[in-house]
C-alpha cells in the first residue's frame, strides 16, 4: 500500500510540475463557467433602481426601503441623476421623494413622491407596485395623526379644556408598530423544494455550465493525467521501475490512483468555486453528490487509462483528448439539458458516462429528488469504469 501511494503521489507530482498546463486545466473551466453562465443565463439579476432622497428623513428612508436588497440594487443620486439613468436605461426606475415629505408626514399634510417607470416592463411595475405599497403604509400613519389631532381638539372643545396631544412622531411610531404583524397579510408558507420540482425541472444559468463543466474537465484532467503511462514508457522509467522489488499490479495500481487523486481533485476545486464563488446551489444530498461524482470519477479514469493504449504518443492522446472529453460533454448534457433534445440523442447520451452523471446531479442537485436517484447511475458509472479499466488493462504495455 505504501508503494502504491508513493507512486501515485509521484503521479501527481508529475502533473503539477508543468505549472502552466496544470494551471491552464484548472482555470479554463472556472472562466467557461463564467462565460458561460454570464452570456447564457447566469440565474436571476438584481433590478437598478435610482433613488433621488431630497428629504433625508427618516419617513423618506422608509419609502426607500420597500424594495428587497435580494431583487433590487439601489442607487443614490440626485434628482437630476435619477432622471438622467432612467432615460439612458441604466436604471429600470427612478424614485424621487421631495424635501419636505418627512415634514408633511408627521404634520398629517397631503403629500406626494414620483416614481419614474417604463410602462413596457414588469420589472419597473413592480417597482412602482413595492413603493405604492409602503406609500399606503405611511399614509395610513400620517392619517392616524391627523385623527388623533382632531380628535384632541374635539375633546378640548367638550371638555372645556385645552388637552395637549402626543407628539406626532410619537403618534406615528405608535401606529406604524401595530402594521407588525399587519392588520392584514398573506401567510408565506415555505415548501420544501423536493416536493416541489418534478422530473421536467432544468439547470440553468450557473447551476447547469457548473455542473457540467465539472464533470468535462475531469475527463480532460483523466485523460491528461494517464498520458504518464506514455511519457513513462517513452522514457524508459517505467521499464526500470520493474527492475525493482516493484511488481506490475502495484506499479500500475499506483498509477491509476494517482489519476484518480487528479480527477477528484478536479472535481473538489470545480465543486468548491461553484459553491463560494458562483454561488450555485450544489443541493442538500451531499451523500448523493459523492456517489456520482465518485463513480465517474473512476470511468474518467478508466477511460483516460484505456485511451492511453490507444495511441502511441503524447501527442496523439492529446488530440484524442480533446476531442472526446468535448464530444463526450456534448452529447451527455454538459453544455445544455437533455431534456430539450430529441429522443434519439438523448438515447445516445444515455450510452455515455456523462449522460448518467448529468442525468443523476440533476435528480439529486436540482430537483432534490434524494440519495436514492443517485444509485442507478452510481452503479452504471462503477459497469462504465470496469469496462474501461478492463479494455485498458488488456492493452496496456509497461515496456
Amino acid at each position: 500500500m505504501n508503494k502504491i501511494v508513493t507512486i501515485a503521489g509521484l503521479n501527481l507530482r508529475q502533473l503539477t510540475k508543468d505549472r502552466a498546463g496544470f494551471a491552464t486545466l484548472l482555470a479554463i473551466p472556472i472562466m467557461l463557467t463564467l462565460l458561460f453562465g454570464t452570456v447564457l443565463g447566469g440565474g436571476e439579476r438584481k433590478v437598478p433602481v435610482a433613488i433621488a432622497d431630497l428629504d433625508g428623513t427618516v419617513y423618506s428612508r422608509e419609502v426607500a426601503g420597500a424594495l428587497d436588497p435580494a431583487s433590487y440594487t439601489t442607487v443614490a443620486v440626485d434628482e437630476a441623476g435619477a432622471r438622467e439613468m432612467v432615460s439612458n436605461e441604466s436604471a429600470l426606475a427612478a424614485i424621487i421623494i421631495r424635501k419636505g415629505f418627512g415634514d408633511d408626514v408627521v404634520a398629517g399634510n397631503d403629500t406626494t413622491l414620483t416614481v419614474l417607470e417604463d410602462p413596457r416592463s414588469t420589472a419597473s411595475l413592480a417597482v412602482a407596485e413595492a413603493v405604492r405599497g409602503r406609500v399606503q403604509r405611511v399614509a395610513a400613519n400620517s392619517e392616524t395623526i391627523r385623527v388623533v389631532k382632531s380628535a384632541f381638539q374635539q375633546a378640548s372643545s367638550l371638555a372645556g379644556q385645552p388637552l395637549g396631544p402626543p407628539s406626532p412622531r410619537d403618534v406615528y411610531t405608535y401606529a406604524d408598530k401595530l402594521w407588525t404583524p399587519p392588520p392584514l397579510s398573506v401567510a408565506e408558507v415555505s415548501v420544501t423544494p423536493s416536493k416541489t420540482r418534478g422530473s421536467g425541472t432544468q439547470a440553468a444559468g450557473f447551476q447547469q455550465y457548473s455542473l457540467g463543466f465539472t464533470l468535462m474537465f475531469m475527463l480532460f484532467m483523466a485523460l491528461s493525467s494517464a498520458g504518464g503511462f506514455l511519457d513513462e514508457r517513452e522514457q524508459g522509467t517505467l521499464s526500470r521501475l520493474l527492475t525493482t522489488p516493484t511488481n506490475r499490479v502495484v506499479l500500475v495500481a499506483g498509477k491509476v490512483v494517482g489519476i484518480l487523486a487528479t480527477v477528484a481533485l478536479e472535481a473538489t476545486i470545480m465543486i468548491g468555486f461553484g459553491v463560494l464563488v458562483f454561488h450555485v446551489p450544489w443541493g442538500d444530498d451531499p451523500i448523493g453528490v459523492v456517489m456520482i461524482v465518485g463513480s465517474f470519477s473512476l470511468a474518467a479514469t478508466g477511460l483516460g487509462v484505456m485511451a492511453s493504449t490507444l495511441v502511441r504518443t503524447r501527442g496523439q492522446l492529446s488530440a484524442v483528448s480533446a476531442v472526446s472529453a468535448t464530444a463526450l460533454a456534448m452529447l451527455g448534457g454538459c453544455y445544455w439539458p437533455l431534456d430539450i433534445v430529441s429522443p434519439a440523442m438523448r438515447t445516445i447520451a444515455y450510452l455515455t458516462p456523462t449522460g448518467w452523471a448529468m442525468s443523476g446531479l440533476t435528480d439529486v442537485v436540482v430537483r432534490y429528488q434524494g440519495t436514492q436517484h443517485a444509485i442507478a447511475p452510481s452503479l452504471i458509472l462503477i459497469g462504465f469504469a470496469t469496462v474501461f479499466l478492463g479494455v485498458g488493462m488488456t492493452r496496456l504495455k509497461l515496456e
